[in-house]
């Protein structure tokens, strides 16, 4: 069976994934611009379990996309937490990887 590739946008938050070893989770957030929004990390996942890495943003005009990546490496539990300024909204996942 192919690794799944799932998009986690802002609406996802809360969530809870259920992964096999080598499926992705790629986090798209906006932020900048007029939006006015930027992500940081809170709490990053188990390395053991997720190999999460953030790629940036990447611009269009004024408005940016802020990509994570996490990738199932080996079965337990953990969650990434992120928190977005200047409001300080808690967005966070979790991974339940088998």
């Amino acid at each position: 069976m192919a690794n799944q590739v799932i998009v986690a946008t802002e609406a996802s938050n809360g969530m809870v994934y259920t992964l096999d070893v080598g499926d992705v989770v790629r986090i798209e957030l906006e932020e900048g611009g007029f939006v006015g929004y930027y992500y940081r990390v809170n709490e990053e996942p188990d390395p053991a379990v997720i190999n999460f890495t953030d790629e940036g943003a990447t611009y269009t005009g004024s408005l940016a996309k802020r990509v994570f990546t996490a990738e199932a490496i080996a079965a337990g539990t953990t969650s990434v937490v992120l928190e977005r300024s200047p409001d300080g909204l808690i967005y966070t996942l979790t991974f339940q990887v088998s």
